[in-house]
């Protein structure tokens, strides 16, 4: 059976906190896009059964909001290494993950280069303007986590409002 793996950057978070930036929340537009994903993944079909988080606020934020949009949340598992991790740091978190459907929650730089490096040219088409904030990348595998990917899509809040992207 096919596997989904689901790439999501957090979304938009305030620009400073006092306690610093992994104490940073999200926005009002951070909270609206979060749960708007979460409606357009319910309306798709594609309901995680495993999340890795960023432990950041905004990431847990993020990874709240959107599975209360959700008719189940998946197994959740924070992960000190995914805070601001590297690509490769992020795709070794996801190769000895299981579940079906898997979502990844985590920060530019890594998180997009990551989203680049799976989707190879066509994720570079489909997002050139880089991975902003509650930007999603939809991949299936036909084996594992750690194996070869294909792009199924790529949804952005902008894309969303505009009406692109609506289906997979």
């Amino acid at each position: 059976m096919p596997r989904l793996l689901l790439l999501l950057r957090h979304a938009k978070a305030v620009s400073d906190s006092p306690d610093g930036d992994f104490a940073r929340v999200l926005s009002a537009r951070g909270r609206r896009d979060a749960a708007r994903l979460g409606a357009w993944l319910r309306s798709q079909k594609v309901i995680p059964d495993a999340a890795l988080v960023s432990p950041s606020a905004r990431a847990r934020e993020t990874a709240q909001i959107l599975f209360q949009e959700l008719p189940q949340a998946p197994r959740l598992r924070l992960e000190e290494t995914l805070y601001n991790a590297s690509a490769q740091t992020l795709q070794t978190a996801i190769a000895g993950a299981n579940g079906e459907c898997l979502i990844l929650i985590a920060h530019n730089p890594g998180i997009g280069e990551l989203a680049n490096a799976l989707g190879g040219a066509e994720a570079a088409l489909i997002l050139p303007e880089g991975f902003p904030t509650c930007a999603l990348a939809i991949y299936e595998s036909s084996t594992t986590f750690a194996g070869r990917f294909r792009l199924k899509a790529c949804v952005t809040p902008t894309s969303l409002t505009a009406g692109e992207n609506r289906s997979m």
